[in-house]
């Protein structure tokens, strides 16, 4: 895998804890949960308090950014 191309990952509401919420992540084509030994992120928790209103969402879509070469 490159380290320098961006990774996009899709991620479905598992559930919520006390301050967080659990996403898992999902394959893009069927929405089924990715099998482990293909997950690029797995698991993510996300504070509650970063969605607005309080508005938890059933999924959310996370972009990571690896820096080029300076």
């Amino acid at each position: 895998m490159n380290l320098t191309q961006d990774i996009r990952v899709h991620l479905n509401f598992v559930r919520e804890t006390k301050g967080a919420v659990l996403y898992e992540e999902v394959d893009t084509k069927s929405g089924d949960k990715t099998p482990h030994e293909y997950t690029r992120i797995g698991n993510m928790y996300v504070r509650k308090r970063m969605f607005a209103n309080g508005k938890i969402p059933s999924s959310i879509t996370v972009t990571i950014s690896f820096p080029g070469e300076q």
